[in-house]
């Protein structure tokens, strides 16, 4: 049997006195009510007298900035006549160019005191109604002290050198030595000894009658690194943006990259590139289908606008000035885009100065590539140019089964500059393949199945 034990509420209600001790409040400093200023002549200079109401000394603490002396009173407030709470004089004494005292806080009174050359010298000490300043006619020091009451006004010290009034403050001694004896004077010029240094040359002068030695050939310098400066403005984003002000990630392939790496296809050129790859396509194939971010890709665009006759042929780098890939999706500027991002093929635009290459290309698997590029310009003022850019390419693979039999490529651009802000591009692409053979996968025998002689034996099979 189960039993539950059910507790009635109680409701307790008690009064509790709370007794604090008055010594608690009594170790807050008081506040010292400042009842009086008055400024006195003196001997010195100049005094100012702080008179307060039971005549204890406010606490203070100073500092020093250029030429200005600040004193802070501590738990201070002004209580003058009329109710000021500000009080200012200007040029008091000489060396003295102001002092000013006002109200900081609603605890706290700030004296200001500002010197003509440097920070003025002042003394300040207690007295029976208050403190007082002693402001002599120049200086650079501040000396704190306590006031005889017997001396004028209120007490102020007076040092025992009128023209030194720092010989009032003990010298430190050094223990064990007198002092009051005098201290010793040099008895004349102290001579250090002489220090010689000696040493092997690196390279000991030849002698006389040896016939010198053939000066060794100088090393070869290392190629100096090549830096590669991409456009500021790509042509994929299409809103006239910098790279700066684009939000998505755009990376670029300048001409300079794919002429060092020799690059012959798009698909060899997007390895440059973080997270993007040719796709399924084999290396030596010019299909472009690359795979952005993990996305299967088929947003390709030429000069921006889209070309899908390059997902089959077309990937030539000969007539190519940069590759562009803006990564992510961008179907506000492209319509119907994919998520892994977008390509664009920049071409060679025709220039109006003069220009001629040919470079040849060989290589192993019995590869020949001939390549030719020129423009310039059709008429005087260059506003009408030319162009044309073509490659012929034969060759194999280390694939038996792939076999390029010719790979042909002509490329003509006409530009006509209509004016400063206006210009026409006329440009065509003729591509003719010729290949044997497909294999865009490594066979199995000889990777997956285990071969020794890591050689491809047998028929091709994937």
């Amino acid at each position: 049997m189960k039993q539950s034990l059910f507790f009635p509420s109680v409701f307790v209600s008690s009064a509790i006195a709370l007794s604090v001790p008055q010594a608690a409040w009594s170790q807050l400093p008081p506040i010292v009510q400042i009842t009086e200023l008055r400024l006195e002549g003196t001997a010195e200079g100049l005094a100012l007298v702080i008179t307060t109401a039971d005549g204890s000394p406010p606490q203070f603490f100073e500092t020093r900035s250029d030429n200005t002396l600040v004193i802070d009173l501590l738990d201070a407030q002004l209580s003058l006549p009329g109710g000021g709470k500000e009080f200012f004089q200007q040029n008091p004494v000489p060396g003295i160019t102001s002092i000013t005292i006002k109200q900081q806080y609603r605890i706290g009174v700030l004296i200001s005191i500002v010197g003509e050359e440097g920070v003025p010298l002042a003394q300040i000490s207690t007295t029976s109604s208050g403190i007082a300043v002693n402001l002599p006619d120049t200086g650079t020091e501040s000396i704190a002290g306590n006031i005889d009451p017997s001396t004028s006004p209120e007490g102020a010290i007076t040092p025992s050198d009128p023209e030194n009034p720092l010989s009032t403050i003990p010298t430190p001694s050094i223990p064990g030595e007198d002092p009051q004896a005098p201290p010793q004077q040099p008895t004349g010029p102290e001579e250090l000894p002489e220090v010689v240094v000696t040493a092997e040359p690196d390279d000991p002068p030849p002698d006389p009658g040896q016939t010198p030695e053939p000066a060794p050939e100088p090393r070869p310098r290392p190629l100096e690194a090549r830096t590669y400066t991409p456009n500021p403005d790509p042509n994929v984003n299409r809103d006239g943006s910098s790279n700066l002000e684009t939000p998505q990630k755009v990376d670029q392939i300048p001409e300079e990259i794919i002429e060092d790496r020799a690059d012959r296809t798009v698909g060899e050129a997007l390895e440059n590139i973080s997270g993007v790859t040719s796709g399924r396509s084999p290396t030596s194939s010019i299909a472009l289908t690359p795979i952005i971010r993990g996305f299967e890709s088929t947003n390709i665009l030429r000069n921006g606008m889209r070309d899908d006759t390059q997902r089959f042929f077309g990937g030539i780098t000969t007539n190519l000035e940069r590759i562009e890939v803006l990564k992510g999706p961008a179907s506000i500027m492209f319509g119907q885009g994919n998520l892994g991002g977008t390509v664009n093929l920049v071409t060679k635009v025709p220039q109006p100065e003069s220009l001629f290459s040919f470079e040849f290309r060989s290589g192993e698997n019995e590869l020949y590539r001939p390549e030719v590029d020129v423009t310039g310009p059709l008429n005087e003022d260059g506003s009408l140019s030319y162009r044309l850019a073509a490659s012929f390419e034969t060759g194999k693979t280390f694939k038996d089964f792939e076999i390029i039999d010719e790979r042909v490529l002509m490329a003509p651009s006409f530009r006509w500059d209509i004016s400063d802000r206006t210009q026409m591009i006329v440009e065509a692409e003729y591509i003719k393949e010729r290949t044997r053979g497909i294999a865009p996968e490594l066979p199995a025998v000889g990777t997956v199945v285990r071969n020794p002689n890591e050689d491809f034996e047998g028929p091709y099979r994937n």
